[in-house]
Formats: structure tokens, sequence, C-alpha cells
């Protein structure tokens, strides 16, 4: 059965080359583009943030903590400082 599938996809010649086209796509592109994007455990944790900027926030963050200092413990961060974000 052949639904919404152009022709030359179904030709006998050319079976093999669409072949190794969809299984280098599925078993090279998709998993290296995964990698790539998503694989940087070495900076940062499973949610995405820095893992220095969590020993920062862990350090600093305690109960005591007055809602009027929170923003100046975000400006420490390392994602704030690289985009000029200072007082």
């Amino acid at each position: 059965m052949a639904i919404a599938l152009p022709r030359f996809l179904l030709q006998t010649e050319n079976q093999v080359p669409v072949l190794l086209v969809a299984f280098f796509v599925l078993i090279v592109v998709i998993p290296g583009f995964l990698y790539i994007h998503f694989g940087d455990t070495t900076t940062k944790d499973e949610n995405g943030v820095l893992i220095e900027n969590k020993r920062g926030y862990g350090a600093r963050l305690n109960e005591n903590l007055l809602p009027k200092n929170v923003p100046m413990i975000l400006e420490q961060s390392i994602e704030f400082q690289s985009i000029g974000a200072q007082s």
C-alpha cells in the first residue's frame, strides 16, 4: 500500500538508497541533535540551571532570607552577569 508517497520512493531501484537515508536520519542525525542540544551535563543540571549558580544559590538561600534580597541574589548569577544585569 502506498498512500501519499511519491512514486520514486516505491520504485525497486530506489529502495536501498531510501532505506540508507532513513536509517542515517534515524540513527545518526536525530540522536546527534539530541546529544548536542541536551547532553551538556558538565555545566548544567537536569533542569538547565548552571551548576555553578546552583552552588551559589544553595549557599545564600535559607529560611531567614528576606524577599527584598532575592533580586540581589539573582543578579549575582552567571546568566544575569553575562547580559549585563548588574547594579
